[in-house]
């Protein structure tokens, strides 16, 4: 029964971890350089030096993409963790392109 239930629906174990495995890490490595990189923006015109910000954010890519890889096998539902994924990654985005419309504060 249960094996004619996962071949009716497509819903197979080995495919929800490839997709796990691919949101984890390509998810995760992209929605961290877009948060990342808006951070280190915001800290530009926030009047930071710009080489100071970069290590900024550089420092908390780290901790970022940790708690995203760890979160990621943590959350049972596949839908949510790509909704959080691509609503990181647009949010990081469309962050980065208001405030590269702002007037550059950094030295």
């Amino acid at each position: 029964m249960n094996a004619t239930r996962q071949a009716k629906t497509g819903d197979h174990p080995r495919a929800r971890l490839l997709l796990r495995l691919c949101a984890a890490l390509g998810g995760g490595y992209i929605c961290t350089v877009a948060l990342t990189t808006a951070a280190a923006r915001f800290a530009t015109l926030l009047g930071m030096p710009r080489s100071e910000a970069v290590y900024l954010g550089s420092l908390l890519a780290l901790p970022l993409y940790l708690v995203l890889l760890l979160w990621s096998f943590c959350e049972p539902r596949l839908w949510r963790l790509y909704g959080l994924l691509l609503g990181g990654t647009g949010g990081g985005l469309l962050l980065q392109a208001l405030l590269n419309a702002a007037p550059a504060g950094g030295r």
